[in-house]
């Protein structure tokens, strides 16, 4: 058994990622998430740092390449859908992946101060939060939480309609107040919607700012 431990940090150590990623685009950003998705859809998992191995510069800083505003879903995971590891994504989670004061603060603080050049907003199948909003029940069980959503999602048919509707509004918000950053190429907003069904993650389309 000691041996086997022996050689499986050996190997261990060959495969840890480098802290750091300062200078990754925000679309080499999205592509590793995507990348990671299909490792997760295809059972193909494999990120070291996803191990219960303490990892010396992860004690002094963080570098995530991500900030992801997602829902707090317990089936809806973001290190695991992406498989990522620890010190990859800086996570901003809230029933209904609803955008409020201190979500925003965090967001900013994951894009100037920890430079992540990608914020993803997430929303995924079957969301409670979103039901709630949408069956007339959120005024007295989440009032707060009510307050963001029921304006996204007046004209949805569908919950996945509410869902995704949610999200791009949100997205929305996100790229005008960090419309000057994103001009410059330095940041990118996208949303995305996860399926409980099959595990994978479809990125949205790009639309223009409103004015």
């Amino acid at each position: 058994m000691e041996k086997f431990l022996g050689l499986f940090f050996i190997l261990l150590s060959f495969f840890q990622p480098v802290c750091g990623k300062v200078n990754i685009s925000p679309q080499k950003a999205l592509d590793q998430l995507i990348e990671g998705n299909k490792r997760f859809t295809g059972n193909d998992l494999r990120n070291p740092l996803s191990y219960c191995v303490v990892n010396e510069q992860l004690i002094s800083q963080q570098n995530p390449f991500a900030v992801i505003l997602c829902c707090s879903d317990s089936r809806a995971s973001p290190e695991l859908i992406f498989n990522q590891g620890l010190g990859d994504l800086f996570l901003v989670r809230v029933a209904g992946n609803v955008l409020g004061p201190l979500g925003l603060e965090s967001i900013n603080y994951g894009i100037q101060v920890l430079n992540a050049p990608l914020i993803v907003v997430l929303g995924h199948q079957n969301c409670g939060a979103v039901k709630t909003v949408m069956q007339g029940k959120g005024r007295e069980l989440i009032p707060n939480t009510f307050m963001h959503i029921a304006p996204d999602v007046e004209n949805a048919k569908t919950l996945t309609e509410g869902v995704k509707s949610n999200v791009r509004e949100i997205v929305n918000k996100l790229d005008i107040y960090f419309r000057d950053t994103i001009s410059k190429g330095k940041v990118k907003v996208v949303g995305a919607y996860y399926s409980l069904e099959n595990g994978q993650v479809d990125f949205f389309d790009e639309k223009p700012l409103k004015q």
